[in-house]
């Protein structure tokens, strides 16, 4: 499949197929700065800004003023300059009891309508202080945290700020800009063809993501598994809110998630509600529809659930749309397509022509779609590598329809001709530059353990899953792997 554009704000577009096909860039990976470009969304009112406390064990006032250069820039236009501050709290070190204090100063801190980043300036990458401080910050304060180390930022031989922290900071901003609910671009297949953005093929359409993530070796005894579902409901999708439950621990089917009903309620309700309008407009008006089309992806379960997930995940979603069209007096139905994706199968491709090849490990290109001769003829299915290899085999996605109200075609399904757009996904991950090997939503993943702690009572959206992203990272899964043998659903 051919690279989509990249969409960003005040019309600016990057065509990635001219110039990684037929361009300068041809035969490279498909990758992206974000230079001479601005947010797609800024997540911002008029009049606020944005106020990073800047934790750290030493004085860095190179990196505050780059910070600030960095907020202006990104976030903002020179005019709202006045609204964007960084603060530089300093620690003794990063142990628990400096870090709850320093956290709980940030939160009684006054901000003026500024939302508040909490940025930890880690010497080294430590495991445990990341664990403690986004732990301490996510469930205990409930404010928006950074990691950054200094190796990415000074230079080690004379301490110096590095020449190119500008883009490395334009990353940072990427987060920073989510965590004020903003999107930072879109795709679309053509630029001056509205038809094929991820805007138009997201029209009255929901995008569903859900995993389960189950304890470590580490964690307390007992510890129940974590259930996250995430819902899009903006036009761009790109943005997420989410839920999450704890699994019930004396079922033995914990991949199957038991309480999905209720979280999709949750996310029909907040697409329902979603102020679409400008958010500088005097009197901004909330959505008042249900979607017409809804996406449903499903990641870490293995073939032999399969049926199960429909049985009860499908179903479960059903029955929450129409609890929601009940409840707002909606009288349209909704036509659900459901997918689940997977990575834990034993499946490579390997192209035969020079020109196919991509990289110095010569794997396929990104875009790379299988749907005939190594699947099934009875079922939809089809492989997709939409992302690059940094070393070795690049290992495709699996994708599986288990429902398809709306009767896609296969070739539709894999090529993004028409809903879903899965492809487009991959490029519109929100935190990263460059396509990713999970649709977004897919690799959506609320809640880990970061430390072995006891886990809270059960927790929703309510008061502690909604967020405007979710990470782009993929995580080790725990289904088994993929068996040649289908049974049928």
């Amino acid at each position: 499949m051919p690279y989509p554009s990249i969409i960003y704000g005040t019309n600016k577009t990057l065509d990635l197929y001219k110039e990684h096909i037929g361009g300068e860039k041809k035969g490279e990976t498909p990758r992206w700065t974000l230079k001479n470009c601005d947010f797609l969304e800024s997540g911002l009112t008029a009049g606020t800004g944005v106020q990073v406390f800047l934790l750290t064990e030493s004085k860095v006032d190179d990196l505050q003023i780059a910070l600030q250069t960095a907020l202006v820039k990104y976030i903002g236009d020179a005019k709202k300059s006045g609204k964007h501050i960084v603060t530089q709290r300093l620690l003794p070190s990063f142990e628990d009891v400096q870090l709850r204090q320093a956290l709980q100063n940030v939160k009684e801190t006054f901000s003026e309508g500024r939302k508040k980043i909490v940025l930890l300036l880690l010497a080294t990458s430590s495991k445990p202080s990341y664990q403690s401080f986004k732990d301490l910050a996510d469930r205990e304060f409930g404010l928006h945290a950074l990691c950054i180390t200094k190796g990415k930022v000074f230079n080690a031989n004379d301490g110096s700020i590095f020449k190119t922290i500008d883009q490395y900071l334009g990353n940072v901003m990427m987060k920073v800009n989510l965590k004020c609910e903003g999107i930072n671009h879109s795709a679309g297949d053509s630029v001056a063809n509205f038809k094929q953005s991820l805007q138009n093929r997201l029209k009255d359409t929901m995008v569903l993501g859900a995993d389960v993530t189950h304890p470590s070796l580490i964690s307390i005894e007992n510890c129940p598994s974590i259930a996250s579902l995430v819902g899009s409901v903006d036009s761009q999708g790109g943005k997420f809110l989410g839920s999450m439950r704890l699994q019930n621990p004396d079922r033995t089917d914990r991949e199957i998630i038991q309480d999905i009903e209720s979280m999709v309620v949750e996310r029909l309700r907040a697409y329902y509600d979603y102020v679409l309008t400008p958010k500088n407009i005097v009197k901004p008006k909330p959505r008042e529809k249900l979607p017409a089309k809804m996406m449903y992806y499903r990641d870490g379960v293995s073939e032999g659930q399969f049926g199960k997930v429909v049985r009860e995940e499908v179903d479960a979603i059903k029955r929450a749309f129409e609890k929601v069209k009940k409840e707002k007096k909606w009288k349209e139905n909704m036509q659900l397509t459901s997918i689940v994706v997977t990575k834990r199968h034993h499946t490579r491709f390997y192209p035969t022509r020079p020109e196919d090849m991509e990289g110095k490990g010569k794997n396929c290109k990104p875009g790379t779609v299988v749907d005939t001769s190594v699947t099934s003829p009875y079922f939809k299915e089809f492989f997709l590598q939409s992302h690059s290899g940094l070393q070795g085999t690049t290992k495709p996605a699996h994708y599986f329809v288990i429902q398809d109200d709306a009767d896609w075609d296969v070739a539709e399904l894999a090529t993004f001709v028409r809903h879903p757009p899965t492809n487009l996904r991959v490029f519109a991950a929100n935190t990263h530059s460059r396509p990713t090997s999970y649709p977004t939503p897919t690799s959506a993943q609320a809640a880990a353990y970061p430390t072995p702690r006891p886990p809270t009572t059960q927790t929703d959206s309510a008061n502690a899953a909604e967020s405007t992203s979710v990470p782009s990272s993929t995580a080790t899964r725990t289904s088994s792997t993929n068996s040649t043998r289908r049974e049928p659903i």
